[in-house]
């Protein structure tokens, strides 16, 4: 006979630091499966513990763990952020688990530490323009638009931080920001 199917957890993430969006995925044991038990979403940051109660994130402080979910357990994936600036929490680490009760999923390890905030260490690009580089004959009054590789901060794209350039001489204009 095969054996028991033990519980997994992993996690999946796209997009970078600044904008991410991050979900858990835990397997509940064959064991496990369809009992009444909890689910718990926590992520631990300099010493400091927020655990999600299905609603958001709060810091646990002390008494009984908060849980994302009662009921009967199944495998899930829970979305844990999404679009969501984690620059100030580089280092934090994203937790999923589960248990019969809070004291099983402790003593029985039915937890894991699925994901570690990294920082970005890679800057956007221009992924697309409207006009292409070195194009002639354009008018004096078109809008240039180009397009980043990522989400930018709209605070950060101003005149002082964008340039657009005839040759080596900078032209005048406004900059706005909208979508990537």
């Amino acid at each position: 006979a095969l054996a028991a199917q033990t519980p997994s957890f992993s996690a999946t993430a796209s997009g970078t630091t600044n904008n991410l969006t991050l979900s858990a995925t835990l397997n509940v044991s064959d064991a496990d499966a369809g009992m009444n038990g909890n689910t718990y979403l926590g992520f631990h940051y300099q010493d400091t513990w927020y655990l999600n109660d299905g609603t958001g994130w709060a810091q646990y402080v002390s008494g009984a763990l908060p849980t994302y979910a009662s009921g009967p357990l199944a495998s899930r994936t829970i979305e844990a952020v999404r679009d969501t600036d984690l620059s100030s929490v580089v280092g934090g680490q994203l937790y999923v688990g589960y248990g019969l009760t809070e004291a099983d999923g402790l003593a029985n390890g039915k937890y894991a530490m699925v994901y570690t905030v990294t920082a970005d260490t890679t800057g956007p690009t221009v992924s697309a323009t409207a006009i292409a580089n070195g194009a002639t004959g354009v008018a004096i009054n078109t809008t240039v638009v180009a397009t980043f590789s990522e989400a930018m901060n709209p605070a950060t794209v101003t005149t002082a931080t964008v340039t657009l350039l005839q040759g080596a001489q900078p032209v005048l204009g406004t900059v706005s920001y909208s979508g990537v």
